[in-house]
Protein backbone atom coordinates (compact mmCIF):
# COMPACT_ATOMS: atom_id res chain seq x y z
CA UNK A 1 0.00 0.00 0.00
CA UNK A 2 2.59 2.55 1.08
CA UNK A 3 4.90 1.74 -1.83
CA UNK A 4 2.14 1.93 -4.49
CA UNK A 5 2.44 5.70 -4.98
CA UNK A 6 -1.34 6.18 -4.86
CA UNK A 7 -1.47 9.11 -2.44
CA UNK A 8 -5.25 8.99 -1.99
CA UNK A 9 -5.14 5.31 -0.97
CA UNK A 10 -2.18 5.98 1.32
CA UNK A 11 -4.04 8.85 3.01
CA UNK A 12 -7.16 6.67 3.42
CA UNK A 13 -5.07 3.84 4.88
CA UNK A 14 -3.35 6.20 7.32
CA UNK A 15 -6.71 7.63 8.41
CA UNK A 16 -8.12 4.11 8.94
CA UNK A 17 -5.05 3.10 10.97
CA UNK A 18 -5.28 6.26 13.03
CA UNK A 19 -8.95 5.63 13.82
CA UNK A 20 -8.22 2.01 14.75
CA UNK A 21 -5.44 3.06 17.15
CA UNK A 22 -7.70 5.73 18.65
CA UNK A 23 -10.51 3.21 19.22
CA UNK A 24 -8.09 0.81 20.91
CA UNK A 25 -6.70 3.54 23.16
CA UNK A 26 -10.18 4.75 24.09
CA UNK A 27 -11.24 1.20 24.97
CA UNK A 28 -8.20 0.84 27.24
CA UNK A 29 -8.93 4.21 28.83
CA UNK A 30 -12.59 3.32 29.45
CA UNK A 31 -11.54 0.03 31.05
CA UNK A 32 -8.95 1.77 33.25
CA UNK A 33 -11.53 4.40 34.29
CA UNK A 34 -14.06 1.70 35.15
CA UNK A 35 -11.50 -0.02 37.39
CA UNK A 36 -10.56 3.29 39.01
CA UNK A 37 -14.20 4.24 39.58
CA UNK A 38 -14.81 0.87 41.25
CA UNK A 39 -11.81 1.42 43.55
CA UNK A 40 -13.05 4.90 44.45
CA UNK A 41 -16.57 3.62 45.16
CA UNK A 42 -15.14 0.90 47.42
CA UNK A 43 -13.05 3.44 49.36
CA UNK A 44 -16.02 5.79 49.71
CA UNK A 45 -18.16 2.93 51.03
CA UNK A 46 -15.47 2.07 53.59
CA UNK A 47 -15.25 5.71 54.68
CA UNK A 48 -19.05 5.96 54.94
CA UNK A 49 -19.13 2.83 57.12
CA UNK A 50 -16.43 4.24 59.38
CA UNK A 51 -18.25 7.57 59.63
CA UNK A 52 -21.50 5.81 60.52
CA UNK A 53 -19.76 3.72 63.19
CA UNK A 54 -18.18 6.88 64.67
CA UNK A 55 -21.56 8.63 64.67
CA UNK A 56 -23.23 5.72 66.49
CA UNK A 57 -20.39 5.61 69.01
CA UNK A 58 -20.70 9.36 69.65
CA UNK A 59 -24.47 8.98 70.15
CA UNK A 60 -23.98 6.19 72.68
CA UNK A 61 -21.36 8.25 74.50
CA UNK A 62 -23.63 11.31 74.55
CA UNK A 63 -26.52 9.24 75.94
CA UNK A 64 -24.31 7.95 78.75
CA UNK A 65 -23.23 11.50 79.65
CA UNK A 66 -26.77 12.93 79.89
CA UNK A 67 -27.93 13.40 83.45
CA UNK A 68 -30.98 11.37 84.28
CA UNK A 69 -33.91 13.22 85.66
Amino acid sequence: MLLSGDHARIAAWREAESLARTREAEARDREAWAVREAEIAEREATIAEADEAARRKAERKARRRRPRE
